[in-house]
């Protein structure tokens, strides 16, 4: 196997097909027919139960997705050379961003199945709630403006990183993809003025990008699951939630990179370049535990209503036992595996891993939303919600691979961080 360090330029160009592979297609294919086919059929027998697992999956996939840009950001603030070369297999994420958005518009045609205030716009105490808020047009419109906004700064952030290769891709393509990437290449003046013309330019996008990324999705999480309980109130729970959704880029991240090397013998990234990942997926389980806890212990000893009725549903049976198993997957399982430093650096163990706290998160996410509106008894948990889920997972995978068939997921010419690496321990 090849590590990043022994790729030439070719090599790395040969890898852009121009096409995404027939079985990944039809695979990827059938599970968008089947999400299709949940989707239809719930609207007609189970409308609430359809719509809130599509809130569920449009929370968990599009947090993911611009997360997965996030990562390049990150690496440019932190000056974390370790990652370099992995943040374009991570911004592929950044792929689905298009269709997450117009999943967020087509959500407004379920809002009277989701939002439990419509027409009843009060507190668990009985108080009247502000209708300059609670109100759906508000949601939808500021909701669709800030997204834009985040999407926009994704697109721009990803152009930049790409831009310094992209006369060199475009000779590999033809159709769309070489007219995407011959725009992409106009006005090019070279390849070190364009790669330091991206550097200067993401330097100062990097805290722009990180800043919006925590903004919007702190609304995302206030108005689409913190408003599912109506006058719950929690300052820390937007900031859990993105960091939920940055470390489900992280998880990602793992699992994709291991993909390419176990199914197409793409080994980018060197033993400790796995490795620290493997401690940063670590790091922030731990972190995102902190969280988890650190909101749960000011509700317990304060015992007030409009607070402990969020946490009391969650861990009361038939929720109680998803609760314990969505903590179970993200925090518990992960730390003591990760303990191991040989988790860390084989990377079908740390997918393993990984794969366990996607899961997780996606638990997570259903227990944040389902309990605040599902009416009826059970847990809502069956073929709608198993089949709309896969319609999800197959349409983000062909976006992703959009994405890995048109640009090439190893830089030839550094558009992120300046300065000499410096090598990690393996």
């Amino acid at each position: 196997m090849q590590t990043e360090s022994s790729y030439t330029d070719e090599q790395v160009l040969n890898r852009i097909t121009g096409r995404i592979p027939g079985r990944a297609l039809i695979v990827l294919g059938t599970l968008v027919g089947l999400g299709l086919i949940g989707f239809v059929i719930g609207l007609f027998t189970a409308p609430q139960r359809t719509w809130q697992v599509y809130l569920v999956n449009f929370l968990f996939f599009s947090g993911l997705a611009a997360a997965g840009v996030l990562f390049g950001a990150a690496m440019q603030l932190a000056k974390g050379h370790w990652g370099k070369s992995m943040h374009r297999v991570a911004q592929g994420f950044g792929a689905f961003l298009p269709a997450s958005y117009l999943l967020f518009l087509i959500l407004y045609f379920g809002n009277g199945q989701i939002f439990p205030w419509i027409g009843n716009a009060v507190n668990a105490e009985g108080h009247p709630l502000p209708e300059t808020w609670f109100n759906v047009g508000g949601l939808f419109l500021r909701g669709a403006a800030f997204l834009a906004l985040l999407y926009i700064l994704c697109f721009v952030f990803m152009y930049y990183t790409l831009r310094p290769d992209m006369p060199a891709a475009a000779a590999r393509l033809s159709g769309w993809r070489r007219g995407l990437t011959d725009w992409m290449a106009r006005g090019y003046k070279g390849e070190e003025e364009e790669a330091g013309r991206s550097r200067r330019i993401l330097g100062r996008l990097a805290p722009i990008l990180a800043l919006s990324y925590a903004v919007m999705l702190s609304g995302m999480a206030v108005d689409l699951i913190m408003s599912l309980t109506p006058g719950w109130l929690s300052v820390l729970y937007p900031a859990y939630f993105f960091i939920g959704a940055w470390l489900s880029a992280l998880a990602g991240l793992a699992v994709m990179a291991t993909l390419f090397r176990m199914y197409l013998g793409l080994d980018f990234f060197a033993p400790n370049q796995w490795h620290d990942l493997g401690k940063l997926i670590f790091a922030f389980c731990i972190f995102w535990a902190y969280l988890w806890f650190s909101q749960y212990l000011p509700i317990w000893y304060g015992n007030m209503p409009r607070e402990t009725v969020f946490i009391e549903l969650r861990s009361l049976p038939p929720w109680q036992t998803f609760s314990i198993a969505f903590f179970a997957c993200v925090f518990v399982i992960p730390f003591l595996l990760l303990l191991w430093q040989k988790v860390k650096m084989v990377p079908p163990y740390l997918a393993s891993v990984a794969g366990l706290i996607l899961l997780g998160l996606w638990l997570e996410r259903f227990v944040a939303v389902v309990p605040s509106i599902w009416t009826e008894g059970g847990v809502p948990l069956g073929v709608i919600e198993l089949l709309m889920t896969l319609g999800f997972l197959g349409l983000f995978g062909i976006c992703y691979a959009l994405y890995a068939s048109t640009f090439p997921l190893l830089p030839l010419h550094d558009s992120i961080i300046v300065g000499a690496p410096r090598k990690g321990p393996y």
